[in-house]
């Protein structure tokens, strides 16, 4: 578990790194606190990222040289069809990179979970690019987030403690509601393909 403050501290660090912060989008249960720049009053598991899947290979790079990095963290070493991403720890932060990828007005997203061993795409059409992705400035620098209102929506499909707790701050805040429905009908024609995995053999994982 993580305070909202270690993950501002970890955001600030992508943030500088300049040939990549303008293709990351924070999302997950950090990011309705961060972009209303309010105190969550909770521990978080960990903060989740979305990488233009252009930009990967230069993150994945960047991982290996400044950051921890683990084998059987990186999808690529896991005998996989796709880059699902790969996760890693900074500054104690549990941080998920995750490909995204916006054509012909579909946002699909990829990811794995190691626990599970299980990898997926999820692919969600769209109306407007602002119902789905949503800027704000931090100082001189531009930073994406996931809308609000798509991640209030898809708190309401899982209704765990801490998305009950999201989904209050998130309202309380306020929405634009024109957003949410068309957020809500989107995520009603999203699609999703799901894959298990084993875990290769050592000798099998690229070191």
């Amino acid at each position: 578990m993580t305070s909202l403050e270690n993950i501002k501290n970890v955001i600030k660090k992508l943030t500088s790194i300049n040939e990549l912060s303008e293709h990351l989008c924070y999302f997950g249960g950090a990011a309705p606190y961060l972009f209303f720049n309010q105190e969550s009053n909770r521990e978080h598991t960990d903060l989740d990222v979305l990488v233009d899947e252009k930009y990967m290979p230069t993150m994945r790079e960047l991982v290996k040289q400044n950051f921890y990095y683990n084998p059987e963290l990186d999808s690529l070493n896991l005998g996989l069809d796709n880059d699902y991403g790969l996760k890693t720890f900074i500054d104690g932060v549990y941080v998920e990179f995750e490909p995204m990828n916006i054509e012909n007005e579909v946002f699909t997203r990829k990811s794995f979970s190691p626990s599970k061993k299980v990898a997926g795409i999820e692919q969600i059409p769209f109306e407007n690019l602002e119902d789905i992705i949503t800027t704000t400035k931090a100082g001189d620098a531009i930073i994406s987030f996931q809308s609000v209102e798509m991640i209030k929506a898809q708190k309401e499909i899982y209704k765990r403690e801490k998305d009950l707790l999201d989904i209050a701050f998130i309202d309380n805040q306020g929405i634009d509601f024109g957003k949410y429905e068309r957020v809500k009908k989107s995520m009603q024609s999203a699609t999703y393909n799901i894959i298990s995995y084993e875990k290769p053999k050592e000798t099998e994982i690229t070191k």
